[in-house]
């Protein structure tokens, strides 16, 4: 199973960030009693609920705040399975796979996958990418909608840019072209400006 999400809840995780600063000894948002335990089963093994998220920081903080949410509201006990850093959002196969019992995306080896009747190393995502027109039938998983505005990749430049190449510049097709595609590229001193803004303070590449 699985649950896309996209990240129009950031704003909503933003309100509940006083929480995270607030937190008692018990690790506990809310100062009330939490409510009676609930379990889930999987092929009769108790088994924690959890959630795939990247390293992002905007992908963790969905994932934390709906397990503070499923914690303290639902009564169930989450966890979170935090993706290695070389896996990006748009990698669908590689997420598909851990959130599937599933050997492949056609679930036809299930009875033969030793794992078949183990739980998946994730039980749901919240902030998938996945294109608009995009359906999940494969890996044997459950797309359970949209849960937030829907967000497109664009290609977005400034107007003084705009105006300074013809129309046929605006458009990503033209990075296909090595000729035309020169022409963005910067100049030894656009780079020595730009290279230094590429990094954390602990020398790690922001995009990475």
């Amino acid at each position: 199973m699985f649950v896309k999400m996209v990240p129009g809840w950031l704003p909503l995780c933003i309100l509940i960030l006083p929480c995270f600063t607030n937190l008692s000894h018990s690790s506990q948002c809310t100062p009330k009693t939490l409510p009676a335990r609930k379990l889930f089963y999987h092929n009769s093994q108790q088994e924690n609920v959890t959630i795939l998220v990247s390293s992002q920081v905007e992908s963790r903080l969905i994932g934390s705040v709906f397990r503070i949410f499923a914690n303290e509201v639902l009564g169930y006990n989450v966890s979170l399975v935090i993706q290695p850093t070389n896996v990006t959002m748009l990698g669908r196969d590689t997420q598909f796979r851990q959130l599937s019992s599933c050997g492949n995306a056609l679930c036809d080896d299930y009875n033969s996958t030793p794992d078949a009747d183990m739980a998946p190393a994730a039980m749901l995502t919240l902030d998938m990418w996945l294109p608009p027109s995009y359906h999940v039938d494969t890996w044997g998983l459950l797309d359970g909608g949209q849960l937030g505005p829907a967000v497109r990749f664009g290609w977005f430049m400034p107007k003084r840019t705009e105006s300074q190449f013809p129309p046929l510049m605006d458009h990503w097709k033209i990075l296909t072209d090595k000729h035309m595609a020169k022409t963005f590229h910067p100049t030894k001193d656009q780079i020595a400006l730009i290279q230094p803004l590429l990094k954390t303070p602990d020398n790690r590449f922001y995009c990475s």
